[in-house]
């Protein structure tokens, strides 16, 4: 099912931070989990059948707000995680969200 991250946290399944408007694909038992634990962090936008709840973005997009409020650690592990893409701890925080934007 696909979710759209509300609010920030962290999935303890994965280890990684999970920021607003993050668009993922997990089972139903985990939106079940989240849902009773974390409500309203997740929202449903796509059922396990493929209809779509709401219209959203693709799995894997964020915004430029959410990369604003993120530290640098937090941006190259989301890069490398969610958009499988190196980066540089010597880049600048402005030059990754200018090459994760692209």
């Amino acid at each position: 099912m696909k979710v759209r991250v509300l609010k920030t946290f962290r999935d303890k399944g994965t280890g990684s931070i999970l920021r607003p408007n993050l668009i993922i694909d997990i089972t139903e038992e985990r939106v079940e989990e989240l849902t009773s634990t974390l409500n309203p962090f997740i929202e449903v936008l796509e059922g396990e059948d493929g209809t779509q709840v709401n219209e959203r973005e693709e799995i894997g997009e964020i915004d430029s707000i959410a990369f604003a409020k993120m530290k640098k650690e937090e941006i190259v592990r989301y890069a490398k995680e969610v958009m499988n893409i190196e980066l540089s701890m010597e880049m600048t925080k402005a030059q990754m969200i200018e090459l994760l934007e692209k």
